[in-house]
């Protein structure tokens, strides 16, 4: 329990801390109160049964045989029990070792000065619990204690008189009652240190869903600056933040448009200026060095710029459009397969996602002779494995490849792979849209691209 708790939200771990430190003062002021109840009850219950035996003693020796008898029943109540004892009580060796006790009880009953006290204790007289009465004539005891003290002295005709009375005044229906009253006590406690806890942390909550929209979207709204004086200023800080970024992929955007302009200008010169090259086969190689110029500085500006993120995003069938693709190749001639689901709702953008899963497909077929594609839901992502038949990629090499322009094969030529761009464009492509992007080794050879999105919650 204490692992999920150290594991869970800042929600969570408030309110435990909330709940542990209001119940352990509950509990403390509780034991503090109760104690302080049965100490001043205990002490004035003393009094006031030692005040009456005090007055009962000199009344009973006055008293007939028979005028005793009807005085005790008078006398006799629900907190103070009288009895006529041929002798004294059985002995209490454990209560008569406690010579504090007998001290206090003599400083209370002065008016037996000169008489023999003898005191013990009993067990057998209590009340029943939840006020159920046994059968028969009701104990008087209102006191519901669970060990009863005698008190017992002489007559001046040597007459025993036994007086009982409660000690413990804390009985357990009134600590049920005090638990019960606890435990509700504890509920609402919890109940407002969640609530509590929940309304204290909603800010962090917002602060969380807008940093991960401002990873897909820099142009998401900016953050409502509210809540306490701390997370005003952090609410503006990072408002403050997502507006530098944005100006910084403004200006990016602009510097590149100008430079694509100003390169695409260059190269439609060099195309024009290929065409006065007398010899063809030199012409026909200047002609494919500036397409393969413009090629890369289309994708290099592509990536750069970002034009898979300018797209919107929609809700989508991507079963569909994995299926589309894998036909397209198989009508190419190509060894492609694949097995997934009729339909698989995801958020995204669907020319940039064809565009990857194109990417992907390619790579498999140009480097492994075939693909085998297949789509499956799992965890709430749709996760889409690409895998070949072709010789795989060393460890060191599964991460480097994502980096742009960078090639396993370094001739760069177009016969043997493209720019060196595709799994970078398709990783970011996966990433935008809050999923990932990355290959591994198949243990009976070959290679896999394995790539995920969150599922369309409303699917």
């Amino acid at each position: 329990m204490l692992r999920q708790v150290r594991d869970s939200g800042v929600a969570a771990r408030l309110a435990m801390i909330l709940m542990i430190l209001m119940l352990v003062g509950v509990g403390i002021s509780i034991g503090w109160y109760v104690k302080d109840r049965s100490d001043a009850a205990t002490r004035l219950f003393a009094q006031s049964a030692a005040r009456r035996i005090n007055h009962i003693i000199p009344l009973l020796d006055g008293a007939s045989v028979e005028m005793r008898r009807d005085m005790i029943r008078a006398m006799s109540g629900p907190t103070l029990r009288i009895l006529l004892e041929p002798g004294p009580p059985p002995p209490d060796p454990e209560l008569m070792e406690h010579r504090q006790i007998q001290r206090h009880a003599r400083r209370l009953l002065k008016g037996l000065e000169g008489r023999p006290i003898a005191m013990s204790r009993i067990g057998d007289w209590e009340r029943p619990l939840f006020g159920k009465e046994r059968r028969g004539p009701p104990e008087p005891d209102i006191l519901p204690s669970r060990t009863k003290m005698i008190v017992a002295t002489t007559l001046l005709d040597g007459q025993w008189v036994h007086f009982i009375l409660a000690t413990d005044l804390t009985s357990l229906r009134w600590a049920l009652r005090t638990a019960f009253w606890v435990v509700s006590l504890g509920v609402v406690i919890a109940l407002f240190s969640v609530w509590a806890a929940y309304r204290a942390t909603r800010p962090l909550r917002k602060m969380t869903v807008a940093a991960e929209t401002l990873g897909l979207n820099v142009d998401a709204p900016p953050l409502e600056e509210r809540g306490s004086r701390e997370m005003r200023r952090t609410a503006r800080a990072f408002n403050t933040m997502q507006q530098r970024i944005k100006r910084l992929v403004d200006d990016r955007t602009l510097m590149l448009a100008a430079l694509s302009h100003d390169l695409k200008t260059m190269l439609t010169r060099l195309r024009l200026r290929a065409e006065f090259i007398e010899d063809e086969e030199q012409q026909a190689k200047a002609v494919r060095d500036i397409d393969d110029m413009d090629m890369m500085v289309d994708a290099a500006l592509g990536f750069v710029r970002g034009d898979q993120a300018n797209e919107m995003v929609s809700r989508m069938d991507l079963a569909s459009l994995v299926r589309d693709l894998a036909d397209d190749c198989q009508a190419q001639g190509h060894d492609v397969l694949f097995e997934g689901p009729e339909r698989l709702a995801v958020q995204g953008r669907p020319v940039a996602l064809k565009r990857a899963v194109g990417n992907l497909s390619d790579n498999a077929i140009r480097y492994g002779g075939n693909a085998r594609i297949s789509l499956q839901e799992s965890d709430g992502r749709a996760i889409l494995l690409i895998a070949d038949d072709g010789p795989g990629l060393p460890e060191a090499e599964l991460e480097k490849v994502f980096q742009p322009f960078y090639r396993v094969e370094a001739s760069r030529s177009r016969d043997t792979g493209g720019s060196g761009l595709g799994l970078a464009l398709a990783r970011d492509v996966f990433r935008r849209l809050g999923g990932d992007l990355v290959l591994a080794n198949r243990a009976e050879g070959g290679l896999v691209a394995r790539a995920w999105l969150p599922l369309d919650q409303l699917s």
